[in-house]
């Protein structure tokens, strides 16, 4: 199968992989690091007749430049929605109060992945966590550019790439 790379300033080299249906991923080839030293994988997910040029590279730039602060922003994120929508994440009693009384930095969420479509929404997934509600793909905080508006229920995702 041959692979297709393009090059866009500030983002730098993105590899092409087919997705299911319609979808066309395209992945950094370079993904950015985190403060902690961890490969954080970003990827543009593009539908049918959507190309590149559809994309915010200015926005995908501006977030990878730091990208801890959107990982942070994400993190902060679930830790309000929990506190009010404990429901959701499925969990209650002693897990509910540790969660409460835990610092956004230490929810029990893992592998960070920066996923941008055309457009200004845009996902901070957290691929692994130990919530009930990541099982199996996860977590996903969209964000409207910079802000996050909601917490995603990836459940009935179905797995790209």
């Amino acid at each position: 199968m041959e692979t297709e790379t393009t090059s866009r300033p500030g983002v730098g080299d993105l590899v092409l992989e087919r997705g299911p249906d319609e979808l066309r991923v395209w992945h950094v080839a370079t993904p950015p690091t985190s403060r902690s030293g961890a490969r954080v994988d970003v990827d543009v997910v593009l539908d049918g007749g959507e190309d590149l040029d559809a994309v915010d590279l200015a926005l995908i730039t501006e977030v990878l430049a730091d990208v801890d602060a959107a990982v942070d922003a994400a993190l902060e994120f679930v830790h309000e929605s929990i506190q009010g929508h404990p429901d959701f994440f499925g969990v209650a009693g002693d897990d509910l109060a540790a969660l409460r009384d835990a610092s956004p930095a230490e929810l029990p969420l893992h592998g960070p992945r920066l996923v941008f479509y055309a457009g200004d929404e845009w996902l901070v997934v957290f691929t692994e966590g130990e919530l009930p509600v990541c099982d199996p793909y996860g977590l996903g905080v969209a964000f409207d550019r910079r802000r996050p508006v909601r917490v995603e229920d990836l459940n009935e995702a179905e797995p790209v790439g």
